[in-house]
């Protein structure tokens, strides 16, 4: 018994330090991030305080997307499918197509690191991080300590679900 309370006190040190320490030096970051676990490629926008959407991204599966962000602005991300050239669509009819998926972020002061996971309900949520937040650090090293929560993600299409 005595051993097992050592051992789960070790273990309980260790995390605890760690977790201390990855707080202290992970950078606060770029303000915007979006993780995409899609098995597939996904395109964003981002509109920043009401204004124009930015350009198109591309964020490749498994890859990452950052942008220096003002934190008291809030945000709308737009993020569509693959976008492939079909028959009868001009180059320039592209960007006006409609997302598959669109949300406001407003939250002053927070942190926007997102994970979009069409296999999970909400699709798109707050990172986690590395060992499910127990290190306090995204997987690219920014602080979660400020980040937003779930709630703060509203979404404009709930009822979309045409990923799966």
């Amino acid at each position: 018994m005595k051993n097992t309370k050592i051992i789960l006190l070790s273990i309980i040190s260790i995390v605890l330090f760690f977790n201390s320490k990855s707080i202290e030096a992970a950078p606060q970051g770029p303000g915007f991030e979006i993780y995409n676990k899609a098995p597939n490629p996904i395109s964003i926008k981002i509109r920043i305080s009401g204004g124009k959407f930015g350009n198109m991204i591309i964020v490749p599966s498994g890859g990452k997307f950052a942008q220096e962000i003002n934190l008291e602005a809030p945000i709308t991300l737009a993020i569509y499918k693959p976008l492939q050239k079909q028959e009868g669509i001009l180059d320039w009819e592209l960007p006006f197509i409609p997302a598959d998926y669109l949300c406001d972020i407003n939250t002053p002061g927070k942190t926007k690191y997102v994970t979009w996971n069409p296999a999970k309900t909400p699709s798109l949520y707050p990172q986690t991080g590395i060992l499910m937040g127990l290190l306090g650090t995204s997987d690219s090293g920014y602080s979660l300590s400020n980040n937003i929560a779930q709630g703060n993600i509203l979404s404009q299409n709930p009822e979309r679900d045409r990923w799966r």
